[in-house]
């Protein structure tokens, strides 16, 4: 076998959509139960994943997840710091129906499928920083 440019490329290419399908950077979820005593959640992740052979795979149920919830007088103003989250996949399908859902799209880590989560503030502003 000759170690082509061509060869080469495609081989990167490869390893990017592999690697790609199984990173795990931030997804919708629906809470399945709420521990207000601990602050966890058990979530069930709210989107499917197409496999290349067109097997469709539904995550886990996640325990133990850490839950973040603002002050009740928390105000969300121009400027407020906010938490991106990148979605694995696109949101389109959940965020029309809220409902898991195969993504319409292939996308994956697209800057158009993220979240913000506000109630995150840098050290500065928390009295926390040295």
């Amino acid at each position: 076998m000759e170690l082509t440019e061509t060869f080469l490329q495609e081989t990167l290419e490869a390893f990017r959509r592999e690697l790609s399908s199984s990173l795990r950077c931030g997804m919708p979820g629906n809470v399945v139960t709420y521990d207000a005593e601990t602050g966890l959640a058990t979530v069930q992740p709210a989107l499917r994943q197409k496999t290349a052979s067109g097997k469709v795979l539904t995550a886990p149920v996640l325990s133990g997840m850490p839950v973040l919830l603002p002050s009740q007088d928390f105000e969300v103003t121009a400027g407020s710091p906010c938490l991106l989250l990148f979605m694995d996949f696109c949101l389109d399908g959940w965020l029309e129906t809220g409902q898991p859902v195969v993504p319409p799209s292939p996308r994956q880590h697209d800057l158009s499928d993220a979240i913000a989560l506000v109630g995150f503030f840098p050290a500065l502003n928390t009295g926390t920083h040295s």
